[in-house]
């Protein structure tokens, strides 16, 4: 049984090995734009990122963020939404049949839960917020990427649409 089939299903796994790697999360990018167009349906992306004050993350503190991340998304977000981690300290949310309204409301209620963990505390969010557009998937990412980029720029606890 597949890791995405058994989340499907309700079994819940709380650690972070549950996370997706980059190849995973393009698969499902592919899978959810192609869905995208031809259902005339909406498709957000949120990109997080967390940084602590030497502008990385490294051990402890990812993996911290990324259980906490992780618990918190099942609480806050459906079944049916994909999570990766895309690299050291970004991670991707996939937000099928989700407008962009919706998933800043999102990504606003799992950076607030973040924000007030206090073992979190030394560590900046950002994250930005996409909504597919007919974009090939290479440009949906990176726009997605570059919005990260400038909301990390503008201070901690930014969302960047």
């Amino acid at each position: 049984m597949t890791k995405r089939f058994k989340e499907l299903i309700g079994e819940t796994i709380e650690k972070s090995e549950t996370y997706y790697e980059k190849p995973e999360i393009l698969r499902e990018i592919k899978r959810e734009t192609a869905r995208a167009i031809r259902y005339s349906r909406p498709l957000s992306m949120v990109v997080f990122e967390a940084i602590n004050q030497d502008n990385h993350l490294q051990g402890e503190h990812f993996s911290a963020f990324i259980d906490k991340a992780h618990y918190t998304k099942r609480l806050l977000i459906r079944n049916t939404d994909f999570h990766g981690r895309w690299s050291n300290t970004r991670f991707f949310l996939l937000l099928p049949e989700t407008r962009i309204a919706g998933a800043k409301k999102t990504a606003e209620k799992l950076m607030n839960a973040l924000k007030n963990d206090s073992n979190l505390a030394d560590l900046k969010f950002c994250a930005s917020v996409v909504q597919y557009k007919n974009y090939n998937i290479h440009e949906f990412i990176d726009i997605a990427l570059a919005c990260v980029i400038a909301a990390r720029k503008e201070g901690p606890w930014t969302i960047e649409i």
